[in-house]
């Protein structure tokens, strides 16, 4: 029972406090329109897992992040297509990087984690590369209020 309950409360962050999905996302924006805050990753990268161990192991960031945006976490060198709003972004054989990905990044060498922020109407407000210290993302989303 003790193994049961701390398994429960180590991965209590991850199943409270997941993401929306694109699907979720899509259906939901036009009618409640607020902050984008889409965070590519990778499988392999080792930043990024440091970057989800300390948002997830953050509950009032992620309470930020689910409450007050809409928060996507997209595979960067994902192999399917993706439906973002009104519009379809494919794998194309010669990049690594999703299109999606360069629709908002179109530098050759991109470091994971990237995070992109866009506001109500599609602009972008902010693009991040890299780790970001919890500090400095507290007060990053301090700011989009």
């Amino acid at each position: 029972m003790r193994i049961l309950y701390a398994l429960l409360l180590y991965m209590f962050p991850i199943i409270g406090f997941a993401q929306i999905s694109l699907t979720d996302f899509n259906q939901n924006f036009n009618s409640n329109p607020k902050t984008i805050i889409i965070y590519f990753y990778t499988d392999w990268c080792g930043i990024c897992k440091i970057q989800e161990k300390q948002l997830y192991n953050r509950p009032e960031i992620m309470k930020v992040l689910n409450d007050q945006s809409y928060f996507l976490k997209i595979n960067g060198e994902s192999k399917e297509p993706i439906q973002f709003l009104n519009s379809q972004f494919l794998v194309e054989n010669f990049s690594e990087n999703h299109s999606f990905v360069r629709a908002f990044f179109e530098e050759k060498s991109i470091s994971y984690p990237l995070w992109i922020i866009l506001d109500k109407d599609l602009n972008v407000l902010g693009k991040y590369e890299g780790l970001i210290k919890i500090k400095e993302f507290k007060k990053l989303l301090s700011q989009l209020n």
